[in-house]
């Protein structure tokens, strides 16, 4: 028998995804890769997101475009709405280490909302409605832990 994977950590992807996209309607463009299998997902609709990453994180790494979509049919920039939040990667692999990693968030112009691990280092995400730039001394932002 085929081990199967944990389910995804409700409360924390719905903590998440209320904070980037709470009050927008739309769709989000969800992918799988390798395979290039893609959803639109409604915003809320947490359910049908589960139903098309579960299967998947075995074999695949799942992206989600930033920008709601306007309809569920079109992945281009064209159908892009709302840019609710900034989204940067954060290698770990272009640092000595992940305590330097880190250490430079302290030093970025524009303080994070949200610090998301992944696999190799971590998804650094500036809220549009927070977002500004960090005055002199100031530190800090959010974390949040990868399920």
């Amino acid at each position: 028998m085929t081990p199967q994977p944990a389910p995804i950590a409700h409360v924390r992807v719905r903590e998440f995804l209320d904070a980037v996209y709470g009050g927008l309607s739309g769709f989000l463009d969800i992918r799988a890769l390798p395979s290039a299998q893609r959803a639109f997902v409604a915003l809320g609709d947490h359910a049908a997101l589960e139903a098309f990453v579960t299967p998947r994180r075995p074999r695949h790494n799942v992206y989600l475009g930033v920008a709601v979509r306007r309809r569920p049919t079109d992945g281009t920039l064209k159908n892009c709405g709302a840019l609710p939040a900034l989204f940067a990667d954060l290698d770990f692999k272009d640092f000595p280490d992940e305590a330097s990693a880190r250490a430079s968030l302290a030093e970025a112009p524009l303080p994070p909302s949200m610090v998301v691990q992944s696999g190799g280092g971590a998804g650094v995400v500036a809220l549009g409605r927070a977002a500004r730039p960090r005055r002199a001394g100031e530190r800090g932002g959010g974390e949040v832990a990868a399920p």
